[in-house]
């Protein structure tokens, strides 16, 4: 057994493995508990191919309507249910184990588009929030998913800066998250 190894199977005894959404101790370190991968809202089926969201058309009505600053996206999950509350944990939760976990269901959902990718590039945080959070949650997602599809190269984390401060987008809606964004 490697000495990697090693540590990680005494840190697992000290601190087991624990459910992103719920809390609850799990078998291993994939992120969530059975009864919530089953709500986790993992995306399968034909999706929109400029947003990913589920869809029996090439592209959804929103995209369709107001397309997206992107020709073409995918989405792990919906937000909602064991999927939201695992974000929120990555988020506010210190829960950065939550991006490794979160890397497999990315690469599924987005295999062909990170194999083209020049960059992978995560959303910038503005310097306020990102000293209050003490990292960036996409940036973690970025570095998990760049390790997982053998793309490290390919992770830009310092390639976009956001440059003014901006509201939370807590609670808005598309049209409002893109407006609150907007020149950021």
């Amino acid at each position: 057994m490697s000495l990697t190894k090693f540590a990680r199977a005494a840190l697992e005894m000290l601190y087991p493995p624990v459910c992103a959404a719920c809390g609850a101790e799990t078998a291993d370190d994939s992120g969530l508990c059975a009864a919530c991968f089953r709500d986790s809202g993992l995306i399968s089926g034909p999706v929109c191919d400029r947003c990913g969201v589920p869809c029996a058309a090439p592209v959804c009505d929103a995209c369709l309507h107001a397309p997206p600053g992107w020709d073409r996206g995918r989405a792990a999950a919906l937000y909602e249910g064991a999927a939201r509350r695992a974000v929120l944990a990555l988020k506010h939760g210190d829960r950065l184990d939550v991006a490794r976990a979160a890397a497999p269901w990315l690469l599924r959902a987005g295999r062909d588009l990170v194999a083209e990718a020049d960059l992978i590039a995560p959303a910038p945080l503005h310097w306020t929030r990102l000293a209050r959070r003490r990292f960036n949650q996409s940036g973690e997602l970025a570095r998990a998913l760049g390790r997982l599809a053998d793309r490290r190269e390919a992770v830009a984390l310092d390639l976009l800066t956001r440059t003014r401060r901006t509201p939370s987008q807590e609670g808005r809606n598309r049209a409002a998250r893109i407006a609150n964004v907007a020149g950021a």
